[in-house]
């Protein structure tokens, strides 16, 4: 199942209801900048929290949740005229700046090893690295052939998700050096 929400790709029109004091809060707390665009984005980030709520609440009524990984990633950095914030990043969207590509991203599931849980991934990890990722780890597909080329020239970073390599735990403490030392911009 792939869900894909373009809410806060360029906001274009949030429910009034998402604009409250809540979303208003959370804007003012981000980023300077005008604060009815701010809001805006922060309701519309908002409608997409409840929407992934919801998607998690349909897995978890139909028995699903416990085979499921949930993984979240964006395309780019934000737009600051939009009311997005990359700080502390320099740049933006169509920019070369680590604000233009680097975003964060996460991967859950209730049947990951404890290692993996709550850890961060220190090393690179580029948009053609999800499909043989996923596929490797989930599907156990690991030759270039069994992906079928999906990758794009994407690297199987699997283990390293796991803490086998490029981790660290909730004590800072990473286990070896990234298996991607660069990028293609």
């Amino acid at each position: 199942l792939c869900v894909a929400f373009n809410a806060v790709h360029a906001v274009l029109s949030v429910p009034n209801s998402f604009r409250g004091s809540a979303a208003r809060r959370d804007a003012d707390e981000l980023t300077r900048g005008d604060p009815q665009v701010r809001a805006a984005l922060a309701g519309a980030l908002l409608l997409v929290d409840r929407g992934v709520g919801d998607v998690k609440g349909s897995l978890e009524e139909h028995g699903l949740w416990n085979d499921t990984l949930l993984v979240v990633i964006s395309d780019n950095g934000a737009e600051v005229k939009s009311g997005g914030s990359n700080w502390p990043l320099r740049g933006e969207k169509a920019t070369l700046w680590e604000g233009g590509h680097r975003v964060p991203a996460f991967v859950y599931s209730p049947s990951l090893p404890a290692r993996a849980r709550g850890a961060t991934y220190a090393g690179l990890f580029y948009v053609t690295d999800w499909a043989p990722t996923i596929l490797g780890g989930v599907l156990g597909l690991e030759t270039p052939g069994q992906i079928a080329n999906a990758s794009g020239g994407g690297m199987n970073l699997w283990e390293a998700l796991l803490g086998v390599t490029g981790v660290t735990d909730d004590d800072g403490n990473a286990t070896a050096l990234p298996a991607r030392d660069e990028i293609l911009l």
